[in-house]
């Protein structure tokens, strides 16, 4: 096994990794394998938070956490909804792959009159036991693994490679005026367990359940958000910004933790999203509670606004602070670079793997090889209808397999996905629909089926 940290250079004959490649000047860090704290948000679109522009809610400590490392401006989740993200996560591979294309327990039966079905052989079980984890990847390495929160990813996280766990679907609902969704508590178990295990390297989730509906919130901290006024703001929900109000504090909580420790240094600090920001009417509610504009779309779409989610790493001394990056990154990437980071032997990788490292990106800002991003999602939902996505550079075309519509735009000339180029740019279309269609045989996608039922005039979509 590789001493506990070599330069990021060294792992680029060991991994044959394109990212490296891409930056071969890039000087990475030099150590000791860090701690390794990923704070995993549940429905969360960047325009959330300060750092990416929102100017109506206050998240002075996310904010501090970006100016301190690298933000991403063009991250994704590897799907419009949780558990293909979550799964997708922990495999390094896309929901395509792995079969979880949906939440487990699904949203069929809110479906029925639509003019597909759900592939009957989507994986509804998440993980599976033979399959090889990013945490037991890690134990190689000499890692001790947690993950406290939200799990929705299939059996228990003590099953796939988390030494120790806590998963009560309880934090969702209470109204705990002191600590909302528990990101608290949990920040807390988080803290206890890197002290108990200061001898050795962790690997740590905070699976928040916020900022998933329904939402929970101090009072006192929702009636100041109920007097500000902001003319220049799309987000207006004062209960959705109270909430996310107390996911940022407990982030203060974990950072200031890392800083009276002295295990800062020794850190590495990564803030996700499971997928977009849920933005939409549902039942007859006001629409939201999330507004992703100028992102279109919602949880539950194909488009930037279901799929964009904030990404933003810190590690002192090692990822420079105060940068942004435009390169895309998705879910399937953590896999391979929290591997090379760990000093992972390289037969201890999974197959399969989708992704790819991006150290050569947080190392020195560099670049990654221009590779196609994927999704797929073959479900309706209340956001959106099935789909199947493909991005090379800054082109994306979405297939809807319910009418055969493709769409595509330019995210570099058209972040908002308001002006469809497929019938201006035919051919293009096309081929970039082959490449998508070629891919989803080659990965053995699940796929929608006719329904027998349907009904046009109770069909939502």
């Amino acid at each position: 096994m590789l001493s506990r940290l070599q330069t990021l250079t060294m792992f680029v004959p060991l991994f044959g990794c394109v990212a490296l490649a891409c930056n071969a000047h890039a000087k990475p860090p030099v150590g000791e394998p860090p701690n390794i704290v990923m704070i995993f948000v549940d429905d969360m679109g960047p325009n959330d938070l300060g750092c990416y522009g929102s100017t109506f809610h206050r998240t002075p400590n996310i904010d501090n956490l970006s100016a301190q490392g690298m933000r991403f401006n063009q991250a994704y989740a590897a799907c419009t909804v949780c558990s293909p993200t979550r799964v997708s996560l922990y495999t390094g591979q896309y929901p395509a792959r792995t079969g979880t294309t949906n939440w487990i327990r699904g949203s069929a039966k809110q479906f029925p009159n639509e003019k597909l079905s759900e592939p009957p052989n989507w994986n509804v079980s998440g993980l599976k036991d033979a399959w090889t984890t990013l945490p037991e990847v890690l134990k190689t390495a000499g890692y001790t693994t947690a993950s406290f929160g939200k799990w929705h990813a299939g059996g228990s996280p003590a099953g796939h490679g988390f030494d120790q766990s806590y998963d009560d679907w309880n934090f969702n609902r209470e109204k705990n005026q002191d600590d909302p969704k528990g990101v608290s508590r949990l920040t807390n178990m988080a803290t206890d367990f890197i002290q108990e295990h200061a001898e050795q390297p962790v690997f740590v989730v905070i699976s928040h359940f916020a900022v998933h509906t329904p939402l929970r919130f101090n009072n006192d901290t929702r009636d100041a958000y109920a007097n500000r006024v902001d003319q220049d703001s799309p987000q207006t929900n004062a209960d959705y910004a109270a909430m996310v109000d107390s996911l940022d504090q407990s982030v203060g909580q974990l950072l200031n933790f890392l800083d009276q420790s002295g295990k800062a240094d020794d850190t590495l600090v990564i803030l996700y999203a499971d997928n977009g920001g849920l933005d939409l009417e549902v039942k007859g509610r006001a629409k939201g509670p999330a507004n992703n504009d100028p992102l279109r779309g919602s949880k539950g779409s194909q488009y930037e606004g279901g799929l964009r989610v904030p990404l933003i790493v810190r590690w002192p001394g090692r990822v420079p602070a105060n940068q942004t990056s435009d390169v895309p990154i998705i879910t399937p990437d953590f896999l391979p670079t929290l591997a090379e980071i760990a000093g992972v032997d390289p037969a201890e990788m999974p197959e399969n793997v989708d992704g790819v490292s991006f150290t050569s990106v947080l190392a020195e800002n560099g670049s990654l090889a221009d590779r196609p991003l994927y999704w797929h999602f073959p479900h309706y939902h209340p956001g959106g209808r099935p789909g199947s996505v493909i991005r090379t550079g800054d082109q994306k075309l979405i297939y809807r397999p319910d009418d055969g519509i493709v769409e595509l735009f330019d995210l570099a000339q058209d972040p908002s996905e308001a002006h469809d180029l497929a019938k201006e740019m035919p051919e293009r279309a096309e081929k970039l629909n082959d490449q998508l269609q070629a891919w989803l045989e080659r990965v053995d996608a699940p796929r929608t089926i006719p329904n027998p039922n349907y009904k046009r005039r109770n069909a939502r979509y």
